[in-house]
């Protein structure tokens, strides 16, 4: 009995000290209820492509394609012909990287639903590359306008960084929700800011970094904890 609970108490320990994951380069991941993802991002392009201006960008939007939920059919969206699925429902904020600065993402599908400013909803969207033949998707997508001030003191000295001037946070408030569109595309492939403008006449993409899964916190953890520590506690018992 001492051996086999062994493996159980490496595997706890395993999870507490991965506090995040680095889902990028992977194909899906599911993202369970209660999970947050985040997704860091460079603009620094905006900035190159609009001399004589603030590099410091007023509007950014932000779109994200994963799987096609099979446990729910989807619906009409009111006052649209968008397709939704009922359940799927992220918060979704714009961020600085060290999380003290904060707007929320607006989504205009969630708001026919009644839904406040920082949340997303899952919408059915297609997805096609290289000539291939249209993919179904699901699309979680937002934007936000802020002020100039605001842009300056978000991005502050991380502007030029490459892929990592700022952050997306997501958390998912619904049901399990897989990222990613499948092979050969990876979750960083799937997730994009398609529109980041500001005092410049032209737009561009931001340039997408590292996608992150954060693992519970620590008061969750130890709730995880109870139910290891009181088979601990049986196995030594019953050894005596």
């Amino acid at each position: 009995m001492k051996v086999r609970i062994i493996p159980l108490i490496l595997g706890f320990v395993s999870l507490a000290a991965a506090d995040t994951i680095d889902i990028t380069g992977e194909i899906f991941h599911t993202i369970q209820s209660g999970k947050t993802v985040t997704v860091d991002f460079g603009i620094w392009n905006y900035g190159a492509n609009n001399p004589n201006v603030s590099p410091y960008p007023t509007s950014i939007g932000f779109l994200l394609m994963g799987a096609v939920p099979q446990q729910q059919a989807g619906q009409m969206l009111p006052g649209s012909t968008q397709t939704y699925f009922p359940g799927y429902v992220f918060e979704a904020y714009l961020e600085s990287l060290d999380g003290s600065i904060s707007a929320p993402l607006l989504d205009a599908n969630a708001s026919r639903l009644g839904l406040q400013t920082g949340y997303l909803v899952a919408t059915l969207g297609t997805f096609s590359a290289g000539g291939g033949a249209p993919l179904d998707v699901a699309v979680l997508s937002g934007s936000v306008s802020i002020p100039l001030a605001f842009s300056e003191a978000l991005f502050g000295a991380n502007l030029n960084n490459y892929n990592n001037a700022a952050r997306i946070r997501l958390i998912n408030v619904g049901g399990a929700f897989t990222l990613g569109i499948g092979d050969p595309y990876t979750i960083g492939q799937s997730i994009s800011e398609p529109d980041i403008r500001g005092l410049g006449a032209v737009s561009t993409a931001g340039i997408p970094g590292p996608v992150v899964v954060h693992n519970p916190e620590p008061a969750t953890l130890a709730l995880l904890a109870l139910p290891l520590a009181v088979l601990w506690w049986r196995v030594r018992k019953r050894s005596r």
